[in-house]
């Protein structure tokens, strides 16, 4: 069981050029085994806020950014993007930015080789996120192949096999057949069981009933 906290302190965004904040004084505080759900209309700062809290603002996207988010007293504003996969994973709305291996194992794999995973545990790691995402055919197939639907299922496994204490999901519902938004579904109860927190960008009403908070960003 993951036990811990996340918090947002007066997070504030603004991008070059605009004369207002997109979000402004945002504050979130979240225990083990909840998932917000993050919702509103296109431009409302939903995908935003989940960049503020990866780092991809401001480290990739210039934008002013003001206020803390924090994991277990670790304030992540301080860490640089390339390290804060120790504790969180990210799936982006469009999955062509994340994959860049010739297999789906390489990308599982990537990951988990550099926190350090052992051997052994990396592959019992790798098998069971195969598994769960009904991926483990797809060894001769390369990511950039597959359907966009497959994609996201492809990174859901990458996040698995990472165990990161916060997950991060933009628009995961997007362009997923039935079959796999159940396993969707399923791993996001198991997060929550092991005491994971998950913060969803979301327009689908399809995990409305994992939801322990909602946040609405049209208000």
């Amino acid at each position: 069981m993951v036990s811990g906290k996340f918090e947002i302190e007066s997070l504030s965004i603004r991008y070059p050029g605009q004369s207002r904040d997109l979000l402004q004084d945002i504050n979130i505080e979240l225990d083990s085994g909840e998932l917000l759900l993050i919702k509103g209309p296109n431009g409302c700062g939903k995908t935003s806020l989940l960049n503020a809290i990866s780092g991809v603002i401001p480290q990739k996207i210039a934008a002013e950014l003001d206020g803390t988010v924090s994991l277990n007293g670790v304030i992540l504003n301080q860490i640089p993007l390339c390290e804060r996969f120790h504790w969180l994973c990210y799936q982006m709305c469009d999955p062509d930015r994340q994959l860049f291996f010739p297999t789906p194992d390489q990308e599982i794999a990537f990951g988990m080789e550099n926190l350090g995973i052992p051997t052994p545990d990396m592959q019992l790691r790798l098998a069971a996120a195969k598994q769960s995402f009904g991926i483990s055919d797809w060894e001769g197939i390369a990511p950039q192949h597959l359907s966009h639907g497959q994609k996201k299922l492809l990174l859901f496994a990458v996040c698995a096999a990472l165990e990161t204490p916060l997950i991060l999901l933009d628009e995961p519902v997007e362009g997923l057949a039935e079959s796999a938004l159940l396993r969707l579904h399923n791993w996001l109860e198991e997060c929550k069981a092991q005491g994971k927190i998950i913060l969803i960008a979301e327009h689908s009403p399809a995990l409305n009933d994992l939801s322990t908070r909602c946040l609405d960003l049209s208000r």
